[in-house]
């Protein structure tokens, strides 16, 4: 069998487990599919020099923990260049090969996965529509991100097919990687006394290719008249939904701002690691106004001071 080259051994298990210990809580992304499914079976005690018993996704509940099933993205750097990406599937069409790609498509629900071209055009099927064909399979796989200068001529074939309103690199820049789209948010009720409890509800949807796979603060800002903010952390690992997953409630309680004042409330996505960097933060896929690292709710809320009520003699 010719996929020797791609497999890994108890060394290369040791490298990846190195990258992971010098950047916690972050992914790193191997080459072939083959790759990771090895790496699993090498962690859990199996043999080296053998293709891997089985191709297990990560799902759900795996998803964002420690662990080296959860912290291994995909690298595919010659994307529809040929039937198996020239060696990035197993290499003689069939089972095996469609059983690597689907564990690639499945798998990058939740991890990184992106890479670039290695052809000038791309390999089309005979009697596919040609831009469908490409979009949808950036969207099977969930890409995260393209290599933009490589192979320029493959970006320029993207830029020169129409496909919906525009391009298919319009599309593919519009719709790469996670769009958390803010569909509906609400405040109740939208006058209370300082300190006292709100509700605060967000309906997202996540219409991109694929899921978040690093962590984002969601963070509550009430901003008043003069601009002092005051912030609340929602969650402080923030994923929101998965794609395809449709639109998903998230509820929370959280106190007033102790200042009786009129606020506005926007919200915002910071990385947990440099958190006032606005360079890191998320921006939404929702048209509204969008300043600073913030997201207009458009919602207000009136905060009064408690009101005193004297016995009656």
């Amino acid at each position: 069998m010719n996929y020797d080259r791609k497999l890994p051994n108890r060394k290369s298990l040791q490298i990846v487990e190195a990258l992971l210990d010098a950047v916690p809580g972050r992914l790193v992304a191997v080459r072939y599919p083959m790759t990771k499914a090895k790496l699993l079976e090498l962690a859990a005690g199996g043999e080296e020099g053998t293709y891997p018993t089985a191709f297990v996704p990560l799902t759900a509940a795996e998803a964002h923990r420690n662990t080296l099933k959860a912290r291994i993205g995909g690298q595919n750097d010659c994307f529809l260049a040929s039937l198996d990406d020239h060696g990035t599937y197993f290499y003689t069409p069939g089972p095996l090969q469609e059983r690597e790609k689907e564990y690639w498509s499945l798998d990058s629900r939740y991890t990184v996965m992106g890479g670039e071209t290695c052809t000038s055009v791309p390999y089309i099927p005979p009697g596919e529509d040609p831009a469908a064909y490409v979009y949808a399979q950036f969207r099977r796989f969930r890409f995260n991100n393209m290599n933009l200068g490589y192979h320029p001529d493959f970006i320029q074939w993207l830029a020169a097919r129409p496909f919906g309103d525009g391009s298919l690199l319009q599309a593919l820049e519009r719709d790469l990687g996670g769009r958390l789209h803010l569909r509906r948010a609400t405040l109740l009720p939208d006058w209370v006394q300082a300190g006292a409890a709100l509700q605060v509800a967000l309906e997202r949807e996540n219409p991109g290719f694929r899921g978040i796979y690093n962590p984002k603060a969601l963070i509550r800002v009430f901003r008043r008249e003069d601009d002092v903010q005051v912030e609340q952390i929602l969650e402080k690992a923030f994923y929101g939904p998965a794609p395809e997953e449709g639109p998903v409630a998230y509820a929370y309680a959280v106190p007033a701002p102790p200042e009786a004042e009129c606020y506005r409330l926007d919200l915002k996505r910071s990385d947990p690691d440099v958190p006032a960097d606005v360079c890191y933060h998320a921006r939404p896929a929702t048209q509204a106004a969008y300043e600073a690292g913030m997201h207009a709710l458009n919602l207000t809320l009136e905060v009064v001071r408690p009101r005193i009520f004297l016995p009656l003699i």
